[in-house]
């Protein structure tokens, strides 16, 4: 799928909005429909704006996505934790 090709109509509505975006859209669509070598080159780019902003703004940067990830965390710990209670209640209705 290149720039040019148009969006598939059965694409949900807000997908369809953030791959018509000029730049950041075309970025995307290369990395949900492109090579493999787009998504490698696109989690490079990431790492070395991500280093770029450390050089620049310091520990702020730094701390930031790690700060970002703490919901994402407690949500996997809380998906787990019930995934294992419901296994746990399922194993008990049936034994």
């Amino acid at each position: 799928m290149s720039i040019i090709t148009p969006l598939p109509p059965e694409l949900p509505f807000f997908k369809r909005v953030i791959l018509s975006i000029p730049v950041l859209g075309w970025m995307a669509r290369d990395v949900l429909y492109g090579d493999r070598d787009n998504r490698i080159a696109f989690a490079v780019i990431v790492v070395f704006l991500w280093l770029l902003s450390v050089s620049h703004w310091g520990l702020a940067a730094l701390a930031v996505p790690f700060v970002l990830a703490v919901p994402a965390a407690v949500w996997a710990w809380f998906a787990i934790t019930v995934a294992r209670y419901e296994a746990k209640a399922e194993k008990a209705r049936r034994g």
